[in-house]
């Protein structure tokens, strides 16, 4: 063991913290260096009070005398107002995509069939097969027949990317709906997927 007498944290602590004050510190300029500093400080305030930056500027081949800024800076443009058209689009946009919402987003068979009956008539049959496929739920005869009447449109047109889901909501209805007409039309619709 050695006789030194251990140091306590705080001096440990301090000793680090002069250490690095004095690796941090830079030498502090002479009386000379001072004085010059002034002087050009003086001398850069003397120019910006007299107008000739520009010209010191010209000199030192930063920009030409000649270049003065315009007399009045451009203003930015006021922003344009959206026509009443405009907002009247964008506020029908806005109740489709919350209609579209509702309609794949309801938990009951009841909510999904109110939201798609607002959807339509607010903005006609979609041409969505997500909300279609979600559509198939709903819990009226003649509602159903719009969703597969619609279905049978946009399958002559293309097929959908996704029919898993389509498919099993066509067979349920294929093989446990009550209306005779209704379970054979969503056979056919199947056999087209």
């Amino acid at each position: 063991m050695s006789d030194r007498p251990k140091k306590s944290w705080k001096e440990v602590d301090a000793q680090r913290d002069g250490t690095r004050r004095h690796e941090a510190s830079s030498p502090k300029p002479d009386g000379a260096d001072a004085k010059a500093s002034k002087a050009h400080r003086a001398a850069l305030d003397a120019l910006f009070a007299k107008g000739e930056v520009g010209k010191y500027a010209a000199k030192l081949g930063l920009g030409s005398p000649d270049a003065r800024p315009a007399a009045e800076p451009a203003r930015p443009e006021a922003p344009k107002l959206p026509s009443a058209e405009e907002v009247a689009r964008a506020e029908k946009e806005a109740d489709r995509a919350a209609l579209r919402k509702k309609i794949l987003d309801g938990t009951t068979r009841d909510a999904v069939g109110k939201a798609f009956d607002r959807y339509v008539k607010s903005h006609g049959i979609p041409q969505d097969w997500e909300v279609l496929e979600r559509g198939l739920e709903h819990p009226s005869d003649e509602g159903l027949a719009e969703v597969m009447i619609a279905l049978e449109v946009m399958l002559k047109a293309e097929k959908p990317r996704r029919t898993r889901t389509l498919d099993g909501r066509l067979r349920f209805i294929a093989e446990t709906h009550e209306d005779k007409a209704l379970r054979v039309r969503a056979e056919a619709l199947r056999s087209k997927l």
